[in-house]
């Protein structure tokens, strides 16, 4: 989401969202977490890496059915996982 917003967002969201990425997360404040949630909506950047997510399932699923493994269950079932924890 981070590098999509980088590519989108105006001058200023993206000196914002820096400056915030920058913070350690002891200096990060719940201010900061909340400026840097609103700048991703407004780029759609969650959309974005939902419907990224989606894709590499879609590509994983593609050639989990190509493995000469009988029970594909749990290969797909790891796909969906890893796409669940990246949106």
């Amino acid at each position: 989401m981070y590098s999509y917003t980088l590519q989108v967002a105006s001058e200023d969201d993206k000196k914002t969202l820096r400056g915030i990425m920058l913070k350690t997360r002891a200096e990060t404040t719940d201010n900061d977490i909340k400026t840097a949630i609103e700048i991703y909506k407004k780029y759609n950047a969650i959309k974005y890496a939902q419907d990224y997510a989606e894709n590499l399932v879609k590509q994983a699923y593609t050639i989990i059915d190509r493995i000469p493994v009988e029970d594909k269950t749990v290969f797909r079932d790891i796909a969906s996982f890893m796409a669940q924890r990246m949106s």
